[in-house]
């Protein structure tokens, strides 16, 4: 091959390769660059919206425990605690290992590992010592966390800056614990309510809108907004006219400073003494006191189902004012009861009446103070003055007589009129109402429902004491708690009766107030 032919072969490849080279330089100028295809984000953790989406059960607190579980908490300042913990969808989770971290009473962070208890449907556990029955608290408001533990899971945490510990009741009712605000909610089969509530500074006394849903005996819910009533120094309301309360959910829910906090106990027993006692509520279920003349105290317990729980439980009473050693209350077949004797040395008037049940290898506890009990205030004064047991410090234990006022209309048109106050015992009472009733010259008996729809308030500390005469019933109750606090309501009840008679027909009303109590 020449060499005129080799370079011309040459020149043609140049060419033909700078021709490419420009095909594929004007493609890299006109092609469209695709964008990534868009990768959707994922939806960032709102704690508040999955703290709001699960109903309590145990009338506790509720926090957020890693990215998908609710724990709620029940603290009580005897040492026990309580707790559920719920997936993301609201199930409870029962496999599972539960520590919370609780403040104790000392200042110090007590852990305590919780156990699933088929019977009580919740995690329970103890500080140690609670099941000491001692009568200290253990347990006070404070920071609380908590450790949840699964398998196949990494462990996850929680924690808040305070916690209310469920105090020790002292009206017999539900303990409830909402973020740093716990509550005792007294509810009465008639529909009326009292609620005391304490925050982080202490008892909330009017600066609090506070609500509460309460079933009636066909289960349906019903909110009441409750009213501070400085008299009674505490919470009052009442569901309408007519309407019965049974078992089932109470929900509580406070409002301060705006922020709102709510908990739930998904089954609460209301009940009406059977007994002519004071009904206390323990766990989930109820213990009926009736004292007795001799010092004795008769307990009747029935279940969540109502129940009798006749002896497979363990009973015991403590008191403060230095004697913490719990007092058993045995079976008694005879008395169809558990009696217990209360020594003569017991000052019955310096603290609540702690009332425990042991049933199924657990401590229940509910309490009253025995000026908060209608049969219990009664009792317990007369055996005070009587000496048989306690001091009455001095201006205390007195019964006033408000009252009664007592018209009555005859025949002929003549009114009669009698005003007055007594102090004094409740066989002066008696004699006074019906000395009244007998000058009105008619007999006054009250419609009992209607008297204690009309004297709702008076439950709480006092339910309500009926003095009853064979002409008059006398039917409502203030208690003044030590100090001159009220604890009841003063408010007055009022009966109208009418009956026929020969030739006519006579009405009469009668009006009454009373206090029964431990005051100043």
């Amino acid at each position: 091959m020449t060499r005129k032919t080799i370079e011309a072969l040459l020149l043609a490849f140049a060419i033909a390769t700078a021709g490419c080279n420009e095909e594929e330089a004007d493609t890299e100028e006109v092609a469209e660059v695709e964008a990534p295809p868009e990768v959707d984000e994922a939806p960032s953790f709102d704690p508040a919206a999955l703290l709001s989406s699960i109903t309590a059960r145990l009338g506790g607190a509720k926090l957020v425990a890693g990215n998908d579980l609710v724990v709620e908490v029940l603290p009580m300042a005897g040492g026990q605690v309580s707790g559920l913990v719920y997936d993301a969808e609201g199930n409870v989770v029962q496999n599972a290992k539960l520590t919370v971290t609780v403040k104790g009473a000392d200042g110090s962070a007590k852990p305590v590992e919780l156990q699933w208890d088929a019977d009580a449907e919740a995690y329970v556990g103890a500080v140690a010592g609670a099941d000491a029955e001692a009568s200290a608290d253990l347990i006070a408001s404070g920071p609380l966390s908590v450790s949840v533990e699964r398998d196949d899971f990494e462990p996850a945490t929680g924690e808040v800056e305070v916690v209310a510990v469920a105090p020790t009741p002292i009206y017999g009712g539900d303990v409830l614990v909402a973020g740093d605000v716990s509550a005792e909610i007294v509810t009465l089969p008639i529909g009326a309510i009292q609620l005391v509530a304490y925050g982080p500074q202490g008892a909330l006394t009017g600066d609090a809108d506070i609500k509460v849903s309460v079933p009636d005996t066909s289960g349906a819910s019903h909110d009441v907004n409750l009213v501070w009533n400085a008299d009674a120094s505490a919470y009052l309301g009442s569901v309408e006219e007519g309407l019965e309360l049974g078992n089932g959910p109470l929900g509580f829910t406070v409002v301060r400073s705006g922020v709102e906090q709510s908990t739930r106990v998904a089954v609460s027993p209301v009940r009406a003494p059977s007994h002519e006692g004071d009904v206390v509520v323990v766990g989930n279920m109820t213990v009926e006191l009736v004292p007795q003349a001799d010092g004795k105290v008769y307990a009747y317990v029935l279940g969540r189902d109502g129940a009798s729980i006749d002896s497979d439980a363990q009973l015991s009473f403590a008191f403060g004012g230095g004697h913490t050693d719990p007092i058993p209350a045995t079976w008694d077949a005879d008395a169809g009861a558990y009696v217990a004797v209360v020594p003569p040395e017991v000052d019955v008037s310096a603290a609540p009446m702690r009332v425990r049940v042991r049933r199924g290898g657990h401590m229940h506890r509910g309490g009253i103070a025995a000026p908060a009990g209608r049969a219990l205030g009664v009792a317990w004064r007369s055996r005070i003055e009587a000496g048989a047991g306690g001091a009455v410090p001095p201006g205390q234990a007195r019964v006033r007589l408000a009252g009664p006022d007592i018209r009555a209309r005859g025949r002929g048109g003549v009114r009669a009129s009698v005003m007055g106050e007594v102090a004094g015992d409740v066989a002066e009472q008696a004699a006074a109402a019906r000395g009244a009733a007998v000058m009105a010259g008619v007999e006054v008996r009250g419609a009992a429902d209607r008297i204690r729809g009309a004297a709702a308030a008076a439950r709480g500390a006092a339910a309500m004491v009926q003095v009853t005469a064979p002409m008059v019933e006398v039917p409502m109750v203030s208690v003044m708690a030590s100090g001159g606090a009220s604890a009841g309501a003063g408010s007055t009840a009022m009966a109208t009766t009418r009956r026929r008679e020969a030739g006519g027909e006579a009405g009469a009303s009668a009006m009454a107030g009373i206090m029964i109590g431990f005051g100043n």
